[in-house]
């Protein structure tokens, strides 16, 4: 049996709290520390989604240390460890997590200068089985890129969490491709809820219609097409296997990957002064405070910061690197 399926991107497992992007310049961590309007250097730690819990053990660097598991998508599984928590997981290995378990407290065990929770991750092919050496020898990603805040947290410097998640099936026969799928049958196409024709109708397609779709399968002598609709996995018959009945056309895509919404060419205003400026967009020595009473064009972003030209302040062609949530956008 398989990790348990994501039904929604990764989460803050703390609820109230910061990124701190001088923990880890380079992108290969990510720490959220705690807020002093909260004073909750001890608050708890809440799985970051649909998870089961893969290990559990105390290191000398990472302190206690939990890692969690899940299927991100049709190919890949993803790990995420979260260190220093005050004491051992309160969740044994082998549990399943939803969005709301806790499994610990922000901590500073371990090789630590303060209590906040360390978090890094990766993704492995599906399937892949768990022990702590693959963890940590496994190519990372930037945590702050896949985890996000929710409307009901308070944590700073944050992504909101986005609305365009897509669940995928526990099916392991789908076969990922990319296509547009253009009904040609003259009495339409029935969308089933599985690749069968006696699987509940989930919708129905006209003739002239088309769907774009990310998977096929082969079952009960049909080529079945698959993609989401209405957050759901669905399915329609493109043909007979053996080609006696074809009920659309299917045209391949190259697939471009997404581009994330970028509000570079926006004005941005600050919402209080003094303003801190920063040499780059993450870590780095704080240049210090600067007052201002103006809007500012975003130059560029990266990781929470926006980069503007602030002709009061000697830097390097006068642009510097400001949070992005001190400001208003637009």
């Amino acid at each position: 049996m398989g990790l348990p399926i994501l039904l929604n991107y990764l989460q803050s497992p703390a609820h109230k709290s910061f990124v701190n992007f001088d923990g880890h310049p380079n992108g290969d961590a990510m720490d959220l520390g705690w807020r002093n309007k909260y004073n909750n250097p001890n608050q708890p730690l809440y799985s970051l989604g649909e998870m089961q819990v893969l290990g559990a053990q105390y290191f000398k660097d990472a302190g206690n240390n939990i890692a969690l598991g899940a299927q991100y998508d049709n190919e890949r599984d993803v790990w995420v460890a979260t260190g220093h928590m005050q004491y051992a997981a309160i969740v044994k290995v082998g549990d399943i997590l939803t969005r709301s378990s806790q499994m610990g407290n922000m901590g500073d065990s371990g090789k630590s200068f303060g209590a906040h929770a360390h978090i890094r991750m990766c993704f492995v092919p599906k399937g892949t089985p768990f022990i702590w050496d693959a963890l940590f020898n496994a190519p990372r990603v930037n945590p702050y890129d896949y985890i996000y805040t929710t409307p009901e947290m308070d944590v700073l410097d944050m992504k909101a969490m986005p609305n365009d998640w897509a669940s995928i099936t526990d099916d392991d026969s789908l076969v990922r491709q990319d296509g547009k799928f253009t009904v040609t049958f003259a009495d339409g196409l029935n969308v089933r809820k599985k690749p069968s024709v006696n699987s509940e109708r989930v919708t129905g397609l006209s003739k002239g219609q088309s769907v774009i779709y990310d998977n096929y399968i082969d079952e009960e002598g049909y080529r079945w097409v698959s993609w989401i609709h209405e957050g759901i996995r669905v399915y329609g018959a493109r043909r007979k296997l053996d080609n006696s009945e074809i009920y659309g056309d299917a045209e391949f895509l190259s697939k471009e990957p997404s581009r994330p919404v970028s509000d570079v060419g926006k004005s941005w205003t600050p919402k209080s002064f003094p303003l801190k400026l920063y040499p780059q967009s993450t870590g780095g020595t704080n240049y210090g405070d600067s007052n201002g009473d103006r809007s500012y064009t975003i130059l560029s972003e990266a990781n929470g910061r926006v980069q503007i030209q602030h002709k009061l302040f000697d830097a390097p062609q006068n642009k510097v690197w400001v949070t992005k949530s001190d400001g208003k956008v637009g």
